[in-house]
């Protein structure tokens, strides 16, 4: 993934500072940071307008702007709807949520792929004063039960394929109502259908939202990808949520393209605000498809000349790799945005070679610090394998882990970022959120990384999965990069497995190209030519067909983790 522009010393033995006990909101961190004096603290390069208002008047102003331009089409159907719609939709859901007696601050579940219909049906709830919280639709009962649980919706906004997954999580739960989008025949007296909650409602419905704070109530309740235990609930307040669009929008500037693919998953902060929010808040066509599918994904693109395609690196080497691709038309595709997990370097090269018309960039954040950083749109100024430099109003900083200080380019510790648009906290979970978010506003992402003279970051690994070998830390990042740079390598992943001698020792899992008759031997052998003794694969190399990975594209490096501590017990 990436290659240090300067060598440094790594210390030996690591202890991460300790974490500060008493949690505030700090809300004037959000608009004082700006102004203090802190060496080594990396700050956006401007200063922005926020209005102070709830995300219903935020984006329903917008929108009636736009009126009868197509806001939302279906990337296999076709079926639209346009910024009148959307709001229209959403005034008539918000009245169905006001008849039944639900107040300002409760919550709304939206258990749906993506669709049209997830536009209006978020909008409606916050029309109502309500807080919106996302699932994946992948998510078995037990899952969704989880998050049913701690969340605790009143309504559930969900699809007749999933309702019966929605039933059996709703059982002994805060759960009142249930709409299903088809209009379907459903006998159940506590599930209705949305096309009778739209023609019964009122499209000119309003309700006082005034009692609302936007720095304080929560809109979103989204919910971390849980690879480290059972996933957190992160509140995400009104003005939160509008100052990263109005900071995206910002970056891009006025020259936005307009026709936008939504593929990633609604229910992720990188879909929900990113590519519908930020997009529609800017007058731009959201093309929606369900999920990733190979025809659907290149169909959609040439059909509709989609000019942005937001993806994450699975997709990009699919794009990379897969000959279909060359039977599609692409060439109004002028943006590619990859998130969620990094684009290894030599990845990125061979893309822009094969697509040399699109600009390739590469972003950061986080459910908990919302989007943060983006490489510049002129691709002239890109530095190999960083997130490119941090938004207007936010700043952030590399903290040594031994000592706490924060560190100068080229220097290793953990990113800490601070802004107006990262998480109030963890739902319900005060011990999470004051290991997170300290005293002054200070977010810790665990994530290892460094900055160059420039400002740009560079993301290396997530520390809680750095491998411990006698002392040593390795990067699993690192060594992935290197495998995947193989010629009969298509995807790697690295994680450490137990050792009495040496604490931990790197073993990789490798997926091949086909064909290939690549051996254990030669991958080590691979490595060790490369790398320093340490970060041999001593814990051997598996090769498998596929790895597994979250929606949103990130390695789940603990599902092999636990199954190799399974098989080795």
């Amino acid at each position: 993934m990436l290659h240090l522009q300067r060598r440094f010393v790594t210390s030996r033995t690591t202890c991460i500072p300790s974490l500060k006990k008493t949690f505030t909101k700090a809300l004037s961190t959000r608009t004082e940071f700006t102004h203090r004096t802190e060496e080594n603290v990396i700050r956006g390069n401007k200063s922005l307008k926020y209005p102070v208002e709830d995300c219903f008047t935020f984006f329903s102003k917008r929108f009636e702007q736009f009126g009868g331009r197509v806001a939302m089409k279906d990337g296999v159907t076709g079926a639209e709807l346009t910024f009148s719609e959307i709001i229209k939709n959403s005034r008539q859901l918000g009245s169905f949520f006001h008849q039944k007696n639900l107040k300002i601050n409760e919550r709304v579940c939206l258990h749906l792929p993506n669709c049209i219909d997830y536009s209006y049906s978020m909008l409606g709830a916050l029309a109502n004063g309500m807080a919106v919280t996302t699932v994946n639709p992948a998510y078995t009962a037990h899952e969704m039960h989880h998050q049913v649980k701690t969340s605790t919706p009143k309504v559930v906004i969900t699809t007749a394929h999933l309702l019966d997954t929605a039933r059996q999580a709703s059982e002994n739960s805060s759960i009142e109502t249930m709409i299903c989008l088809d209009d379907t025949s459903i006998s159940d007296s506590g599930v209705v259908n949305m096309s009778d909650v739209l023609q019964n409602g009122d499209e000119n419905f309003s309700t006082d939202l005034s009692a609302i704070d936007p720095e304080k109530d929560i809109a979103f309740i989204l919910y971390s990808s849980g690879t480290t235990g059972l996933p957190k609930g992160v509140m995400i307040e009104h003005h939160g949520m509008t100052s990263n669009v109005l900071q995206i929008r910002d970056f891009f500037g006025e020259n936005m393209p307009k026709d936008i693919l939504a593929v990633l998953p609604m229910y992720h902060i990188y879909g929900l605000n990113f590519i519908l929010l930020t997009n529609l808040y800017h007058g731009n066509t959201v093309h929606s498809l369900p999920g990733f599918d190979p025809v659907q994904f290149l169909s959609c693109i040439q059909d509709n000349k989609v000019s942005r395609i937001p993806i994450v690196p699975p997709i990009a080497l699919f794009m990379l790799n897969n000959p279909m691709v060359a039977n599609y038309d692409l060439s109004h595709v002028k943006s590619v945005i990859v998130g969620a997990a990094p684009m290894d370097e030599e990845a990125t090269k061979a893309f822009r070679r094969k697509f040399p018309t699109m600009i390739l960039q590469q972003g950061y954040g986080m459910t908990e610090s919302n989007i943060t950083h983006l490489q510049p749109n002129d691709e002239s100024l890109h530095k190999a394998g960083s997130c490119g430099q941090t938004f207007a109003d936010t700043e952030y900083k590399v903290v040594c882990l031994d000592s706490g200080e924060a560190l100068g380019p080229y220097e290793q510790g953990e990113v800490y970022t601070r802004g107006r648009q990262q998480m109030l906290g963890y739902l319900d979970n005060e011990k999470a959120t004051t290991e997170t978010i300290l005293e002054d506003g200070w977010l810790r992402s665990g994530d290892l990384g460094y900055y160059d003279d420039e400002n740009n970051l560079f993301v290396i690994d997530r520390l809680k999965e750095l491998i411990k070998y006698k002392g040593f830390q390795v990067a699993p990042a690192e060594l992935e990069d290197l495998l995947i740079s193989h010629e009969n390598i298509v995807d790697s992943c690295v994680i450490g497995v137990p050792c009495e001698r040496a604490g931990e020792i790197p073993r990789a899992y490798i997926v091949k190209k086909p064909g290939s008759d690549l051996t254990e031997d030669e991958v080590k052998d691979f490595v060790g030519e490369r790398f320093s003794d340490h970060k041999h694969l001593r814990g051997g190399v598996q090769f498998v067909e596929q790895l597994p990975k979250s929606a949103s594209g990130k390695l789940l490096r603990r599902v092999l983790k636990d199954q190799y501590l399974e098989e080795n017990e």
